[in-house]
């Protein structure tokens, strides 16, 4: 009795091995690749063995029985469990491709097979989402003339010429700041040392000194820098100096956030170029289409200090269809998987309707897309799901489906950017009150010509006693407007939260101050944009005709 009881407990441990070599392999395929070469390498003596459930208990028979060969070795220390995927004989069996296959009905190994496409698909939307970025371009299409206007301006220096100051304009995402940087790395050679500073990164317009003192001498030397007189006065001796007669080429880009107590960091700049022996060349970039009009009209006195001026126009569709073309051809053979082409000129056409800006374009096709692919995985998920249950083994050829962006989901984006859809179809659903306010910084904007407002004075902060003294002009044109409109205006407070409303929707901006009466509000958004998302030309029209 004792012989039998240690062969059946022999074979339940072989049948624990089998179990459990299955499961790992199974979790790790890549185990069998190794154990494949492994066995391959050994001697036929030591391949691993198998029970015959035909043969008595105790006498093992190799594995390549079942090609006619046999073993008639008895050491059971060198009896091994037999699995069907382990030898590279086996794996050729029918018998080994059947097991596979049983395997690969799990569902665990269902959904495996099921999300290699998902993940394919999921790659055609990176790929052109990538393409359609909003960094600088490697080429810069429709935009020729600006170039060539730029690459006159530097050339007329180079060779001696007078220019000295060039003052670029244009809405935000027409191209301005990608077209100097496409100049610059053309122009290189022809330019001893480039300065590029983005205003919008400087704490005050007087700390702007030292950042172009740290910019063109090195963080070395402008270490000693205390004050921004010492700065300017460094900058002056390093553009004077007769070391090196190369030019020096400082952009200044977002120019117009260098506002200042009398525009004198402005001023400054602007005469550098004037001053005798001065090597700079200066490229001032900003949205004012009148900046160096309307806040420094001093410059229109002196002839050596006006700058030459270059606008840049909206994109208009035909350019916007150029340049997502342009984009999306890196890709053909995926783009048209994902993208419909009658989605392109719905974007091309409603971007370029409000304001022509680039970005803005590029923006509403990204998230497009995005959504797209998001419902594109929801639908794959719940096909896995109806997959899982149904007894067929899956093909891992299966491809899930996919579905292209179209104007109906650019549609819902231009809604999300530009205004609902409920906002067009009920124009009433923008509150009457802060569309008053709204109409009133734009009357205010247009008679003024200014874009940032102090609004309060000495005189008004005794009429308005504890209020946030920064809104009382704006309060005194806003009673003013809905008078002439016949709507009874809102009192104090109500208008201080109406401000903070617009604020958070992201239409208007109010600037913090030291003193509340120095606060500065102004629009965030362009009056084209404004007037989209309100849908209510006919109030705006009125404010404006009427006046103040």
């Amino acid at each position: 009795m004792e012989p039998l009881t240690t062969i059946r407990s022999w074979l339940k441990v072989v049948t624990l091995i089998n179990h459990i070599q299955s499961r790992s392999l199974l979790k790790h395929p890549s185990k069998r690749l190794t154990s494949d070469r492994q066995t391959s390498d050994s001697s036929p003596s030591k391949r691993k063995a198998c029970f015959d459930k035909e043969q008595a208990p105790g006498t093992p028979t190799s594995c390549s029985k079942k090609t006619g060969e046999t073993s008639t070795t008895g050491n059971r220390s060198e009896m091994k469990p037999c699995a069907d995927v382990m030898t590279p004989q086996s794996a050729k069996t029918p018998t080994s491709s059947a097991s596979h296959n049983k395997l690969a009905d799990t569902p665990a190994a269902r959904k495996k097979l099921l999300m290699t496409p998902v993940q394919q698909s999921s790659a055609l939307f990176e790929k052109v989402k990538s393409a359609l970025h909003t960094q600088q371009p490697t080429e810069v299409l429709c935009r020729e003339k600006e170039i060539s206007s730029i690459n006159t301006f530097i050339d007329s220096r180079v060779n001696g010429g007078s220019a000295k100051s060039l003052y670029i304009s244009g809405a935000p995402g027409t191209g301005k700041t990608a077209v100097i940087k496409h100049v610059l790395q053309q122009r290189s050679q022809d330019i001893g040392q480039t300065v590029f500073i983005n205003s919008m990164t400087v704490q005050s317009a007087f700390a702007m000194f030292k950042a172009i003192a740290v910019e063109m001498l090195g963080s070395k030397a402008a270490a000693s820098v205390r004050t921004s007189k010492h700065a300017e006065q460094l900058i002056v001796n390093h553009l004077t100096s007769q070391n090196s007669r190369k030019l020096v080429l400082l952009v200044l880009d977002e120019m117009d956030q260098l506002d200042s107590k009398h525009q004198q960091v402005l001023y400054t700049i602007f005469e550098w170029p004037s001053i005798a022996k001065s090597r700079l060349l200066l490229i001032g970039i900003a949205n004012s289409l009148d900046l160096t009009d309307r806040i420094l009209p001093r410059l229109n006195v002196n002839i050596d200090c006006r700058p030459e001026l270059l606008h840049f126009q909206p994109y208009t569709r035909e350019q916007i269809v150029t340049v997502l073309d342009s984009r999306l051809q890196k890709t053909p053979e995926v783009y048209k998987q994902v993208l419909d082409r009658s989605a392109l000129t719905y974007c091309a056409r409603k971007v370029s309707a409000v304001a022509g800006d680039m970005r803005k374009a590029l923006d509403i096709c990204r998230r497009s897309l995005e959504f797209t692919q998001l419902s594109n995985r929801k639908q794959n998920l719940l096909k896995l799901q109806d997959e899982e249950s149904d007894p067929v083994p899956l093909n891992s050829s299966t491809k899930p489906s996919v579905t292209a962006v179209g104007i109906r989901q650019v549609a819902s984006v231009v809604d999300e950017v530009y205004g609902s859809a409920s906002s067009t179809a009920n124009p009433n659903s923008f509150p009457l009150q802060q569309k008053l306010v709204v109409s009133t910084l734009l009357l205010l904007m247009k008679s003024s010509k200014v874009k940032e407002f102090t609004l309060a004075s000495s005189c008004c902060v005794g009429n308005y006693f504890n209020m946030n003294s920064s809104i009382m002009k704006v309060l005194d044109s806003y009673c003013r407007v809905c008078k002439k409109q016949d709507v009874a205006p809102s009192d104090q407070s109500e208008f201080v939260s109406l401000c903070q409303l617009l604020e958070c929707r992201g239409l208007i901006i109010l600037k913090k101050a030291k003193e509340s009466r120095l606060r500065k509000i102004s629009l965030k958004m362009d009056p084209k944009e404004l007037e989209f998302a309100m849908q209510d030309k006919l109030l705006i029209s009125s404010v404006l005709d009427k006046g103040l």
